[in-house]
């Protein structure tokens, strides 16, 4: 039951920061310099797609160095210490990764429905969708990491 507590609390702490992060930044060029600025915006912080399959292969990389560290049999020290060394390289990776991870979330969260909402159509639903979807995934990469923080 604690466990279920703490992971909630961050997910919160995750979402609060992201919006600050990613959301306010995003409403304030929406209302000093107008729609063209903000696509502009997102633009900028939106990765090119294969920037985004990169980040979610280091994301699905460190998920599987995590689980080799404490679920597969390491028949030698040296095995384990490859795995241990690769898994704290990782977790340096995805630590830095946060910022980015917040910002893009919290920018998508905030703005993408209202857009979606005003400039209706199928292929933008599409593209909001697998956007928010992408950004939900970054949101519970966050959450790993400030969980594995806490731990460490």
């Amino acid at each position: 039951m604690r466990r279920n507590t703490i992971m909630t609390s961050v997910i919160f702490a995750e979402i609060f920061t992201a919006i600050l992060l990613g959301g306010v930044p995003a409403l304030i060029i929406l209302y000093v310099t107008g729609i063209p600025s903000l696509f502009s915006f997102l633009e900028n912080i939106m990765p090119i797609p294969e920037v985004l399959y990169y980040f979610l292969g280091l994301a699905v990389l460190q998920f599987l160095v995590r689980c080799a560290k404490h679920y597969w049999f390491k028949p030698t020290d040296q095995i384990e210490n490859i795995v241990t060394t690769l898994d704290y390289l990782l977790f340096k990776v995805g630590a830095a990764l946060k910022g980015v991870y917040r910002t893009f979330f919290g920018a998508m969260l905030v703005i993408l429905p209202p857009i979606i909402f005003v400039d209706f159509s199928f292929n933008l639903l599409l593209v909001g969708f697998f956007v928010l979807f992408f950004a939900l995934m970054a949101l519970i990469q966050c959450s790993i990491y400030s969980t594995s923080f806490a731990k460490r």
